[in-house]
């Protein structure tokens, strides 16, 4: 960068704190939005915030930014997920784009192979996996909750709500604003 005349901010092990805050706060304050330069000859305008995964993937906010190029990939994809979400930020007003570096028939490769299917199986453990529900699906969905709500609460039928005690075979299957729910389970 420094061969090339492009301006940046370092963060990493081996910064002091009050010099991390000050990198921080000179990305943060004087990168222009929306252009990209080299930045000016007197480093009051970095051009890019080069830092370690370890070092500033939690609790940053480089709004500044709106691209995340990895490098090298963590066995942890959290440790990435995280430090993706440094740019992901509440006062960002611009797509962040991410890009993963990999090398072809490298370990690289072999890891994020690894590290796709910790994600994956993470989704099914904390239940995050999309899945699609038709509207009809629904129906029979809302119809059971009915259905059981009315048997649970027979001798009490005055207490439950007036739109509760529809009966289940009265919902009407042809309700086509349905048909485009998403349900996470």
């Amino acid at each position: 960068m420094d061969l090339r005349g492009y301006n940046y901010e370092r963060f990493d092990g081996s910064v002091r704190a009050e010099e991390r805050f000050a990198s921080i706060n000179n990305f943060q304050n004087n990168v222009k939005r929306g252009t990209r330069t080299r930045g000016s000859p007197a480093r009051n305008d970095p051009w890019c915030f080069l830092l370690t995964t370890k070092a500033g993937g939690v609790g940053l906010n480089l709004t500044a930014a709106d691209t995340v190029i990895f490098l090298d990939a963590d066995w942890n994809p959290q440790n990435d997920i995280q430090a993706m979400a440094r740019c992901h930020r509440i006062g960002q007003n611009r797509p962040v784009r991410v890009v993963r570096l990999i090398a072809r028939y490298t370990i690289e490769q072999h890891m994020h192979a690894r590290i796709r299917e910790k994600l994956k199986f993470t989704d099914k453990v904390m239940g995050n996996e999309e899945v699609k529900v038709t509207g009809y699906d629904m129906l029979m969905m809302i119809k059971q909750s009915l259905g059981t709500l009315k048997e649970q609460t027979h001798e009490k039928y005055d207490l439950v709500p007036a739109a509760l005690r529809l009966n289940p075979d009265e919902v009407d299957r042809r309700d086509t604003d349905l048909n485009d729910y998403r349900v996470y389970e």
